[in-house]
């Protein structure tokens, strides 16, 4: 249920719920299809299966795989970038995908539009601007 997964090389995955009786109760009907598709998500859903880190990262279900000593890493890197973006329009970047996942193209469009004007009156997006003139990183304050 996580944005972007890091993955171990030696992890592991599976639903195993039905091997001991069980029904995926952990949110993973939810969330499986929505990350692997439907028929991706049955077949591990139903087989009881477990995969390693590379055929989860070929079906989707990670973002990338990293050498175990070198995977905390990788997703501090990863972090790092993501911490580095202006806050309050990653805040509504997160809420427009989430939201286009269940809803219409026109009400999408309707919310991204409302959000990015919000956003061009925003000290992050005129540092942004000044920044990119400047030629240097910007220093997003979320304001």
């Amino acid at each position: 249920m996580c944005d972007i997964r890091v993955a171990s090389r030696q992890a592991s995955f599976g639903e195993t719920f039905l091997n001991v009786g069980l029904i995926p109760g952990d949110g993973s009907a939810f969330s499986l299809p929505r990350a692997v598709g439907m028929g991706k998500a049955c077949e591990l859903i139903f087989a009881g299966d477990t995969i390693d880190a590379d055929t989860a990262l070929s079906i989707g279900l990670v973002n990338c795989v990293a050498d175990h000593d070198k995977f905390l890493e990788k997703a501090g890197e990863i972090a790092k970038k993501i911490a580095s973006k202006p806050p309050q329009a990653l805040r509504m970047t997160k809420k427009l995908i989430r939201t286009a996942q269940h809803d219409t193209l026109p009400n999408t469009m309707q919310l991204a539009a409302a959000c990015q004007s919000l956003c061009h009156y925003t000290e992050d997006h005129m540092e942004a601007l000044t920044a990119m003139f400047e030629k240097r990183k910007p220093q997003f304050r979320g304001k």
